[in-house]
């Protein structure tokens, strides 16, 4: 995760985190608000990903529709990949508003048909493109009142499944809206965002989140009622019809799904078709004709609707009653005693489940096994001519369907696996063991302060269970134990910490001894040394650390290095501050070593001598070049060293020859004229501390034709 202020590609600057990996950047030469969405490589060195990658990235940079940000750029750097695309933020438009309550049924309709749109553009590309996270939080609204579909990315280069991440206060986590084989790590396909959206449209339409996929599987795996509900029995502003094509979207088997986004469209706008609106009063009425299946990929033209604006004509209303003799009283009389004997016969019922004799079902069938009133039914004394509710028989049994009994003995717990866990990835996974766990239907972990963590249950027998949590209502700050409560009881079990922290440990190799190391310094109160804004020596130094400071370890990815939080210091100014700290000032293993002197070797030192009998200085030089100066290099013992380097340069330095020595380490330099030289001593082999010698003067060295003079340089003992 990038702090605020961070660059990237040497280019955007982090403004905030949107949500998980995306941020808001500035793009700074174009001086612009751009989104910015990190995927995780993993530190891969297939360049098959490389070339997925750039691949997938011509795609979307490709890719124009109203309902997507323009994708502007698309890079790797290091082990992530990067797409740049345009930030709808700010001046450019909004989130939902209203997320948390029902939005108007035409609304909804109006932003789904958007969506479908887009949808059906992405799906029907060349390699069709499966969004993978639609949900709420991944909608906005521009300016111009299009809905744009957010945080689309290359999902093929995801090896894991998307990780549920907590949503905003009422809207959940991302596991809400996933469908199950995604939430198993299954292939996904067009009709995995066709479940994504309609679990969206269900949320925007009721208030209330859709039923995770995971526990509907586990109630169909045990027999149970799908926990979710219809969309119009929440909301009674949803047209049946609607309801049911979204239930049928929402359908854990994705063959019984829509076919594609075409089929949903043309299904939810036949659902919703009849919509007639009259002084912002929204009424429905159905269309003729049987509704189109959503299973087929393409379906027949719609039929033309009525037009928007379209009063409906008022119905014809029953007829007035005949006034009689008999009291007017009589018949709601006797329908609120009917109903005082049912509400009595619900509430025992229920009082009898609490005691262990049954389930709620019960006070659910007793209900729906009343016939329904019609206007069919016997005329009532004192109501001849009005529409009637039939008489109920004091006697008549009740029809009722036998419901599973409840476990007399409650679930027991005996341990929880694992006892403390760290909360950075999401969904965690809880193995419980125990007694009578097959009787689990519900449970939740409670903590003192904060809101409760709903639970999955993933499977469960009588000794052992699993069951995983999808997301935190609220991050955690530190440490906090929760306790566990099943099927509404609270359970004595031993309590589940869990926390924002791999693990705590104590600085210990903040040392003064260490102060080589350029890291550790001192003052008054002893070695201390800095966090880092990154994981890197030459960033921005953040806060003090000094030894026996306690530090809850935040991340330890990255190599040498730990991200830290101070949990507690002596300086209570240092405790809650978070940087990075290289590890062996923590752990005190590893410690740099401490640089050894080493010690320079000393010179060879050579003494040059002219071993010939000086030339007569009366002599005149003569005209022929044929003088030489000859020699050798030797040892303290006077063998020759070979491969000596050697130069002799004449007086006006117009001439200078480089010679080396060879076997037996003799060498010569022939052909020099009338003039004054000197041989120096430059280097021997194998000598790391060089070489001293001094240099040697010859003379008057032209003084005869074949005039030679021997200069020979020697080591000392």
């Amino acid at each position: 995760m990038f702090a605020p202020n961070t660059y990237i590609h040497q280019r955007y600057l982090i403004v905030r985190t949107i949500e998980g990996t995306v941020y808001e950047a500035l793009d700074m030469p174009n001086r612009t608000n751009v989104a910015l969405k990190q995927i995780a490589l993993g530190g891969t060195t297939d360049p098959g990903i490389a070339q997925q990658f750039e691949r997938t990235a011509q795609v979307l940079l490709a890719l124009r529709h109203p309902g997507l940000p323009a994708v502007l750029a698309a890079f790797a750097e290091g082990d992530s990949a990067f797409i740049v695309s345009e930030c709808i933020a700010g001046t450019h438009g909004t989130a939902l508003p209203g997320l948390g309550q029902p939005h108007t049924v035409g609304q909804v309709l109006g932003w789904a048909d958007q969506l479908l749109d887009t949808l059906e553009y992405l799906h029907q590309q060349a390699v069709p493109l499966i969004h993978g996270g639609i949900k709420p939080q991944n909608l906005a609204l521009a300016l111009d009142g299009q809905l744009k579909l957010l945080d689309l990315g290359p999902g093929p280069l995801r090896a894991q499944p998307p990780v549920a991440r907590p949503g905003s206060p009422g809207m959940g986590s991302s596991l809400q809206f996933m469908p199950p084989e995604q939430v198993q790590g299954a292939a996904l396909d067009q009709r995995s965002d066709l479940y994504a959206l309609a679990a969206t449209l269900y949320y925007l339409l009721t208030g209330e989140l859709p039923a995770l996929a995971g526990k509907r599987v586990n109630a169909r795996l045990r027999g149970q009622p799908d926990p979710q509900r219809p969309a119009h029995e929440i909301n009674p502003q949803v047209p049946p019809a609607l309801g049911e094509v979204l239930s049928q979207a929402l359908a854990l088997d994705a063959e019984q799904r829509p076919a594609s986004a075409a089929a949903l469209r043309q299904a939810l706008a036949h659902a919703g078709g009849g919509l007639l609106v009259e002084s912002q009063v929204a009424t429905w009425v159905a269309l003729p004709g049987p509704p189109p299946s959503a299973t087929t990929a393409t379906a027949a033209p719609l039929a033309p609707t009525q037009p928007i604006g379209i009063a409906i004509p008022a119905m014809a209303g029953p007829p007035a009653p005949t006034p009689t003799a008999r009291p007017n009283w009589l018949l709601p009389a006797i329908i609120s005693t009917i109903g005082f004997i049912l509400l009595f016969i619900v509430l025992a019922l229920i009082v009898l489940r609490r005691m262990g004799a049954g389930p709620d079902p019960l006070a659910i069938q007793l209900i729906t096994s009343v016939p329904a009133p019609t206007s069919q039914g016997a005329d009532l004394p004192g109501t001849q001519g009005q529409p009637t509710t039939p008489a109920i028989e004091p006697t008549a049994p009740i029809a009722t369907t036998e419901a599973e009994p409840i476990a007399a003995v409650p679930p027991q717990v005996s341990a929880i696996e694992p006892a403390s866990a760290q909360v950075g990835a999401q969904p965690l996974t809880l193995s419980i063991r125990g007694t009578n766990l097959d009787q689990i239907r519900t449970a939740r972990l409670l903590a003192e302060a904060g809101p409760p963590l709903e639970l999955t249950v993933v499977a469960a027998d009588d000794t052992q269970a699993t069951l995983t949590i999808a997301g935190l209502s609220a991050p955690l700050n530190g440490e906090v134990m929760y306790a566990l409560e099943l099927n509404g009881e609270a359970i004595d079990a031993p309590p589940l910490a869990l926390r924002d922290f791999i693990g705590r440990r104590q600085a210990s190799g903040i040392l003064p001894e260490y102060a080589y190391t350029k890291r550790v310094a001192s003052d008054a109160v002893g070695a201390y040394t800095a966090m880092r804004a990154e994981p890197d020596a030459a960033s921005q130094p953040i806060g003090q650390l000094r030894n026996s400071d306690e530090l809850d370890i935040l991340r330890d990815e990255v190599a040498g290095w730990y991200q830290v939080r101070v949990h507690r210091s002596a300086d209570p100014a240092q405790v809650g501050s978070t940087g990075w700290i290289e590890r062996w000032l923590i752990d005190n293993q590893d410690v740099p070593p401490q640089p050894t002197a080493v010690p320079t070797p000393a010179a060879l030192v050579f003494v040059g001598k002219v071993y010939s009998a000086p030339t007569d200085a009366a002599v005149q030089c003569g005209s022929a070049f044929a003088s030489s100066i000859f020699g050798s290099v030797e040892d303290t013992r006077g063998r020759g060293i070979a491969g000596a380097r050697l130069r002799v340069t004449s007086a006006d330095g117009r001439n200078t020859y480089t010679v080396a020595t060879g076997k037996g380490g003799v060498y010569n330099v022939p052909g020099l004229g009338c003039t004054r030289w000197t041989v120096r001593l430059l280097s021997v082999p194998n000598a790391p501390g060089g070489v001293t010698a001094n240099r040697v003067a010859v003379t008057n060295l032209n003084g005869g034709k074949f005039t030679a003079a021997e200069v020979r340089f020697k080591l000392q003992p």
